[in-house]
């Protein structure tokens, strides 16, 4: 089985990273303007995005024995991700109050990160 890419795990690491430290300023932030519930919520969206991102790197970077295994478990992962997305967004719709703004502008922030890592990481 061939082994994953010491630069991917270091990108896939730096990613999470930077997810979290987005989230953390983001919630801080909601919380100084708007309040604990925003601040609150703003770090669950947040860990929305880094819980789900972390299950698809876990997957994703675990060896497979050929090609075919590899997308398939991308595919799959993928998919799981969606799910899980949706379903962890409609668990705090059901069960909590949260401020969709500060949520939502937390969530999206760690999608961002997910993208500018390896931006960055590709400038170098």
């Amino acid at each position: 089985m061939p082994a994953v890419d010491t630069e991917t795990r270091r990108i896939a690491g730096r990613i999470l990273v930077a997810q979290l430290a987005v989230t953390v300023i983001v919630a801080v932030v909601a919380y100084v303007v708007a309040g604990a519930l925003a601040g609150g919520s703003a770090a669950l969206g947040g860990g929305i995005g880094i819980t789900t991102n972390l299950y698809m790197t876990l997957t994703s970077l675990r060896p497979s024995s050929d090609a075919r295994q590899a997308v398939r478990r991308l595919y799959v992962g993928q998919a799981i991700k969606v799910v899980l997305t949706l379903a962890m967004f409609i668990a705090a719709a059901m069960s909590l109050t949260v401020s969709w703004p500060a949520m939502l502008v937390a969530y999206v922030a760690t999608l961002l990160a997910f993208w500018w890592v390896p931006f960055r990481a590709a400038m170098r």
